[in-house]
């Protein structure tokens, strides 16, 4: 399995607080967070800068280019183990002898070990991460005791984003001397105990180390997409951009409103309204009407990073991941819109669709600002630092002590006999009639292989 997966990652600066649900974990906004705390930050910074102090409201993005190995895997130990007997092979023996006949009698089998893990918390890598991890099995050497006091089994899984699996195929077989009596037959099963672990907490440990990019500036964490939920604006981790204000003192911010498969850009006051322009149909002597909605998104982020360019300019902020742009037409008040095919800015004003071809255009806050390369393994050498957990729930099966054992004995079932036999060598229904023997002169049982079926009745278990 290959430990270690070189990824390009692009994450804010802003990290969330671990609460005790799945949470959502920046790894890269993390390591910044704890490169302040270790005194690194702002000395990158007046380094970078040439001698400037870091303005408390600057922000720093991580654009990781290093590599992510699994420190390992801890699994809780579990209480109990849910055991139970499961049969992996079986026969029907008849001795159609008038006096008993031992048989030396082995059977074969196979199981499958499986280890799933289902993580909990979601990795925000921007791409898919496969990174290998140790663990310890928590399956125990006796299907005796439901009980476990330690781990058996050092092995290793290939953990993705969304968690991992483990799978090994068991091989068993037995054999031992079993007496049948004259004209009985009897049952014979393989059985081995079988384990099962469901929803057992786990906590992988990841280490990042290696090359990365830091960028400074004022909207390095970048924007932001929040869902209106009722009268109240958003908060977190910034309220909504404001782009300007009407002449009545109304503030203007930036909505979102997805209508198919594509988004359309406007203004609202913070109200339940957004306001966005149409591509539709003009009515005569009005003009294009303008639509709006209660259904619509906030843009989210600091106010000092709001920057706008030309129509023609780069480093555009892309609204909904396709390229969609952001325009802002000026006049009296600024009326914020989107930028169609054809390179037009359509915004809503007094219920109608206002389109130019002068207009801004909101930038990517993130572009600009001082940039500095650095090393994540030399700024943080202890790999405590580097560390992260990612928590999830494990489940699993697995099986031990194979044995052989045998039921009480029926009456045989026996049939007219065509050719000498051996243990395993007759087809499906063919029985012998009493007394013959095989090739050599030694008496034997007639066997017939069939599908695994339910553990006998422990009262009837022998062996």
């Amino acid at each position: 399995m290959n430990g270690n997966n070189r990824l390009a990652l692009i994450v804010a600066a802003t990290f969330a607080a671990g609460a005790a649900h799945a949470e959502k974990i920046d790894f890269s906004a993390e390591m910044v967070k704890r490169l302040d705390k270790a005194g690194k930050l702002k000395p990158l910074y007046k380094e970078a800068s040439k001698g400037r102090e870091m303005p408390k409201t600057m922000n720093a993005t991580l654009y990781f280019l290093g590599d992510v190995k699994g420190k390992g895997l801890r699994l809780s130990l579990p209480a109990a183990v849910v055991s139970q007997p499961k049969v992996i092979a079986q026969a029907e023996v008849d001795n159609c002898f008038s006096e008993t006949v031992t048989e030396k009698f082995e059977l074969a089998g196979e199981t499958t070990k499986s280890a799933n893990f289902q993580n909990s918390d979601t990795l925000e890598l921007g791409q898919k991460l496969e990174v290998s991890v140790t663990y310890d099995s928590p399956f125990g050497v006796s299907g005796m005791s439901a009980t476990m006091s330690a781990s058996t089994e050092r092995r290793q899984v290939s953990m993705k984003s969304e968690g991992g699996s483990d799978t090994e195929t068991q091989k068993w077989s037995s054999n031992r001397d079993i007496p049948i009596p004259p004209d009985k037959g009897i049952t014979v099963q393989l059985v081995v105990t079988e384990q099962k672990i469901a929803s057992l907490g786990y906590t992988a440990n990841y280490v990042l180390g290696g090359p990365a990019k830091l960028v400074f500036s004022a909207g390095a964490a970048g924007y932001t997409w929040e869902p209106r939920r009722g009268s109240a604006l958003p908060t977190s981790p910034y309220p909504p951009l404001k782009v300007g204000a009407q002449s009545n003192g109304a503030p203007l911010y930036i909505c979102r409103v997805k209508a198919g498969d594509n988004y359309y850009y406007g203004k609202t006051h913070g109200d339940s309204v957004c306001y966005y322009g149409s591509e539709g149909q003009a009515t005569p002597g009005i003009g294009v009407f303008g639509l709006k909605t209660d259904a619509y998104e906030y843009l989210l982020g600091s106010q000092d990073s709001i920057t706008l360019g030309d129509s023609y300019a780069k480093f555009t902020f892309d609204g909904d991941g396709k390229g969609g742009q952001i325009c802002v037409q000026g006049g009296g008040a600024p009326l914020p819109g989107f930028v169609t095919k054809d390179g037009q800015c359509l915004s809503h004003y007094d219920n109608r669709t206002t389109r130019t071809r002068d207009y801004k255009v909101l930038l990517d806050p993130r572009q600009g600002g001082v940039e500095t390369n650095i090393n994540l393994t030399t700024l943080l050498p202890n790999d405590a630092d580097r560390t992260f957990d990612l928590r999830g729930a494990f489940s699993g099966v697995s099986a031990l002590n194979n044995r052989i054992v045998y039921g009480r004995a029926r009456k045989a079932e026996c049939g007219t006999l065509d050719t000498a036999t051996t243990a395993g060598g007759m087809s499906a229904g063919y029985r012998p009639a009493k007394g013959p023997t095989a090739k050599g002169g030694t008496k034997r049982p007639v066997v017939k292989r069939t599908a695994p079926g339910a553990p006998l009745p422990e009262a009837l278990v022998k062996g």
